[in-house]
């Protein structure tokens, strides 16, 4: 006795006769809802939408480095100043600090929105420092061993007031000879919230140049 023949018997379904999904029909009945010039200006913003994109990425990566740069330039500069300043080069040569010199670096420090600013002997004890009770102490972080060697440098280092990006500067008296040195600092959270600045105004730019291709 036969069998009927059933769903399974009758092979694969062709996928010419497999029906679409819903939502492909209906995006499907709305692209043809456009006119040409419709379906052109849809295509071109599409098209706008992904090189904006596209460019954003690009040039966020290089804000960021940009903006670092900067910074790393900002300290380097800053500590070359400071270097050469004679407040800073007599209190080295007397071998001691005096209020004149903190109070003069402190306000320098402010008005150029700086983690700190010290100055210290070939000791490296700070003869400045924004926490009053690390004046006299030793400057803290491996990485100021290179300046005592006459080298002016950038670095990137943790501190008594915490990570940072930080510039050194040799200073030398009237016969050439190393008397001390000048560390310039910049916190990373400062560095970051500069990137996030330049990069948020970037966005704003793109979003608003997309709205405009849009529209």
């Amino acid at each position: 006795m036969g069998r009927g023949t059933s769903e399974w018997d009758k092979g694969p379904v062709p996928l010419s006769h497999v029906p679409p999904k819903k939502g492909y029909i209906q995006m499907k009945r709305l692209w043809e809802k456009f006119s040409l010039k419709g379906q052109v200006m849809v295509f071109s913003s599409l098209v706008v939408l992904v090189s904006l994109m596209i460019l954003s990425l690009f040039m966020a990566y290089h804000q960021s480095d940009q903006t670092k740069d900067y910074l790393a330039e900002k300290v380097r500069t800053s500590a070359s100043h400071m270097a050469y300043n004679e407040l800073v080069r007599d209190s080295l040569m007397a071998g001691e600090s005096n209020q004149t010199l903190i109070d003069v670096v402190e306000r320098i420090r402010t008005e150029n929105d700086l983690l700190y600013i010290v100055v210290m002997d070939n000791q490296k004890i700070r003869y400045t420092h924004p926490v009053r009770k690390q004046i006299g102490q030793t400057f803290v972080g491996t990485d100021a061993e290179r300046v005592f060697t006459g080298e002016s440098y950038v670095s990137e280092n943790v501190g008594t007031l915490g990570r940072s990006m930080r510039a050194f500067h040799p200073v030398y008296d009237d016969q050439g000879k190393q008397i001390g040195a000048v560390s310039v600092g910049i916190s990373t959270d400062a560095i970051a919230t500069a990137v996030f600045t330049n990069q948020g105004i970037l966005i704003s730019v793109t979003a608003i140049s997309l709205m405009i291709g849009l529209f």
